[in-house]
C-alpha cells in the first residue's frame, strides 16, 4: 500500500541543499496561514545539542538518518489525517540524497519509504546560493559540500517521478509568490515564475541574478 496524498489534503516538497533559503520560504509560507512542517534533521541536532546529546550526523549518520527517516514517516502520516496544504521543509527523499552525497549505498528500507509516502508532483527546490550561505551550529556543511548535498537531493526525486521546480535567487516575497502561483494559490493570472530546473527562472532572466 502507497500513502499518497488524499483528496483533502496537499504535501509539497521545498527542498535544496543547506543554506539556500528553503527554511526561511517554509516559515513565510507559514505566516501566510499554511500548515509547516520543519526539517527533522536541523530540530534533532538543536535538541541533541541542547541536552549534550550524541546523536548528530557527524557522530553517526547512519543512525541519524534512521531517526529522520522515522520522523519523516510520521510527519507524512500526520499531514495526510490532517487535511489541507502543507509545506515540508525537506522530506523522505531528501534522506536518499544525502546518503549518496556521502558515497554510501541506500538502504532497501529507505527506498520503500520513498516509494510508499508520496508528496506532491511537483518540488520546489531552492538552488545554492552562496550570497547568504553561513555555517552555523546545525549546519556544518562547507558550501562546496553544500552543493553536492542539493545535486543528489535533486536526483533522489527526478529518479522516483517527481518535477524539480528551480526557486530564483530572489528575496523570500517573491519566492513564496512563485510557489502560490504555480499551486494554483496565487492570483488568477498564474504567471509562474519557477522553471523545471536547469532552466533559469523568469525572475532570474528579469533581475540579472
Amino acid at each position: 500500500m502507497s500513502y499518497h496524498e488524499t483528496p483533502d489534503s496537499r504535501l509539497v516538497v521545498i527542498t535544496g541543499g543547506p543554506g539556500s533559503g528553503k527554511t526561511a520560504l517554509v516559515d513565510a509560507l507559514h505566516l501566510a496561514g499554511y500548515r509547516a512542517v520543519p526539517e527533522a534533521g536541523r530540530a534533532i541536532v538543536t535538541d541533541q545539542r541542547a541536552i549534550g546529546g550524541s546523536l548528530l550526523p557527524w557522530n553517526d549518520p547512519a543512525l541519524f538518518d534512521e531517526l529522520v527517516l522515522a520522523m519523516g514517516m510520521r510527519a507524512h502520516a500526520d499531514a495526510c489525517a490532517t487535511g489541507g496544504t502543507a509545506f515540508f521543509d525537506h522530506a523522505i527523499p531528501c534522506t536518499v540524497g544525502f546518503i549518496r552525497a556521502r558515497a554510501e549505498p541506500v538502504p532497501a528500507h529507505f527506498r520503500a519509504a520513498v516509494a510508499r509516502f508520496r508528496y506532491h508532483p511537483t518540488v520546489f527546490v531552492a538552488p545554492p546560493w552562496p550570497a547568504i550561505y553561513r555555517r552555523d551550529e546545525a549546519r556544518w556543511e562547507t558550501f562546496e559540500q553544500a552543493q553536492g548535498i542539493h545535486a543528489a537531493i535533486v536526483e533522489a526525486y527526478r529518479e522516483v517521478g517527481y518535477r524539480c521546480v528551480e526557486l530564483p535567487r530572489a528575496d523570500v516575497a517573491t519566492r513564496v509568490r512563485v510557489v502560490l502561483d504555480l499551486l494554483g494559490d496565487g492570483d488568477e493570472r498564474q504567471h509562474g515564475g519557477g522553471q523545471p530546473l536547469g532552466q533559469p527562472s523568469v525572475y532570474e532572466q528579469r533581475s540579472g541574478l
